[in-house]
């Protein structure tokens, strides 16, 4: 709370500071002294101009004026309304419209865009299930959703945890084992002497004979090994990838537009499969989309890209013709640090 009120807080040690060393005010507040005398500096050169109310030529690391409308104006972009921040920031960053780091990104974002409420985050207590290569572990799933016209629908999905990509998907309005069949054998097409970990949850039509004798043919026959797996039965993990997934395209993409009817629905549903798997980077697949992961492409290396935009940010900055803030490096000397 302190960081919302540096000036008070900096007074305050201040005139503690006339009969107390400053260090020992310092750890009496818990505060570092190398991050107290950036708060004074902050304070002492503060500038309207600046998205952070910066002096620039004193904080040149900052951002620019014209980095700063890129991320006004990608919070406003119609073609990111469905992205979370950290897909937007990873598309801007592979464009080269923006570098800067994930963390800066979303601090700015949130000054444009203040959040309403922080949401909450429990931290699972086992190990997530995380795949080394592509087509190693799937997980498998059906999410319902009711169209404005009050008709319920099943929406199946396969996804590879390894480059989360959707491998196969339908909607139906009713639940089938025989389209859970299709689906695994749509997903296999193209594939031959694998091994892979099926993920799912303890449904009937996921659970039954007919499933069984299905993976048991495509051992016999085509030498595609599925080990179907029950998610908190036969391991201790949830079904966890999938879910999220479905809870995005609900939250995002279907919820937003609240499809009419069946062929509102499935048209959104292609959309949003469209747009996940080609278009949306993802922060944890090193800034692919789930096609570019799945088919193996190389991860850019973006270190030389930040170095330059960090060395053109900071001669922009201590050259900045702003006029609203006059301080000098003179100033800065006297005033700075006066009294600590």
């Amino acid at each position: 709370m302190l960081a919302y009120d540096k000036q008070s807080f900096i007074d305050l040690v201040r005139s503690y500071a006339e009969w107390i060393p400053l260090n020992q005010v310092l750890r009496l507040f818990q505060m570092n002294p190398r991050l107290f005398k950036s708060w004074v500096s902050q304070v002492s050169f503060s500038c309207e101009s600046s998205s952070l109310s910066l002096c620039a030529k004193q904080h040149p690391f900052q951002i620019t004026h014209q980095e700063y409308k890129v991320i006004e104006s990608s919070l406003n972009d119609p073609v990111y309304a469905y992205w979370p921040k950290s897909a937007i920031h990873s598309d801007l960053l592979k464009k080269n419209l923006l570098t800067v780091s994930r963390s800066t990104y979303y601090k700015h974002a949130k000054l444009i865009q203040p959040e309403s409420q922080k949401r909450d985050y429990k931290k699972p207590t086992y190990t997530p299930l995380r795949a080394e290569r592509v087509n190693e572990i799937w997980h498998m799933d059906i999410s319902q959703f009711r169209t404005r016209d009050d008709r319920r629908y099943y929406i199946y999905a396969i996804i590879d945890n390894y480059s989360r990509k959707i491998l196969v998907w339908s909607c139906l309005d009713c639940i089938s084992q025989i389209e859970i069949g299709n689906l695994i054998s749509k997903a296999l097409e193209n594939l031959s002497g694998i091994r892979i970990r099926l993920i799912s949850d303890a449904g009937t039509e996921n659970v039954n004979k007919y499933i069984q004798k299905l993976l048991h043919e495509f051992f016999n026959e085509y030498d595609k090994h599925i080990n179907h797996q029950i998610a908190l039965r036969h391991i201790r993990q949830s079904n966890s990838m999938i879910e999220r997934f479905f809870r995005i395209m609900k939250s995002q993409y279907l919820y937003r537009e609240n499809p009419a009817n069946y062929p509102d629905l499935y048209q959104r549903l292609e959309f949003t499969f469209n747009e996940y798997n080609g278009l949306r980077p993802h922060y944890s697949l090193q800034h692919q989309t789930p096609n570019e992961a799945y088919a193996g492409a190389l991860a850019r290396d973006f270190r030389e890209q930040y170095s330059r935009a960090q060395n053109q940010r900071f001669k922009k900055n201590k050259n900045c013709p702003c006029r609203v803030c006059t301080c000098t490096l003179e100033a800065n000397a006297r005033h700075a640090f006066a009294g600590t």
